[in-house]
């Protein structure tokens, strides 16, 4: 139970656990991973003021990404929840989604204000500088399809980029419509 919020955020890779936001105060959300079956709270990771927005776990079972109201983004341990990365700022808003790209090396954020990042997840950095969207749009969304392409909304747009890993360090070079 939450005092003020409780939200399903998504499901473990193997489809046995539930991905779950708490907002106890104003200061205090954690994010729960509770076996679906039984309901018991497998892992519980305090995230402070902090709202976890939305929740993925990583195809290899090696890490969570969370999105946070605060704008950040986390990477915690799938096992433990201990840190992998210092909290990382991934937008001046909330971050509304995070997706992770089907190999698991990386992960999209997307929020109010429209901006996109990709992270590495063999490094914990950012690839490149935020791709800022359609001005007029409120929000941005993002999702790593199936085939490894990153779609993104912005405002009336509908974008496909292919995520070259070669030449990770340069998303303008490697993000192809």
């Amino acid at each position: 139970e939450a005092q003020i919020e409780v939200s399903v955020l998504g499901w473990t890779p193997d489809g046995h656990s539930l991905l779950i936001s708490r907002q106890l105060s104003i200061t205090t959300s954690d994010l729960l991973v509770v076996d679906a079956t039984s309901g018991a709270v497998n892992l519980q990771v305090q995230t402070g003021a902090a709202l976890p927005t939305e929740a993925t776990a990583d195809p290899t079972g090696r890490y969570i990404a969370v999105a946070t109201t605060a704008g950040t983004l986390l990477f915690l341990d799938a096992k433990d929840g201990h840190a992998l990365a210092p909290v990382l700022q991934a937008n001046d808003g909330p971050v509304l989604n995070v997706s992770i790209s089907p190999n698991g090396r990386y992960v999209s954020t997307a929020g109010q204000p429209p901006r996109l990042a990709v992270w590495d997840t063999q490094t914990y950095r950012q690839v490149a500088v935020s791709l800022p969207l359609d001005v007029n749009a409120i929000e941005a969304r993002a999702r790593f399809a199936p085939d490894g392409r990153l779609v993104v909304t912005s405002g009336a747009v509908l974008r496909a980029f292919t995520i070259d890993p070669a030449d990770a360090w340069d998303l303008e070079a490697t993000v192809r419509r």
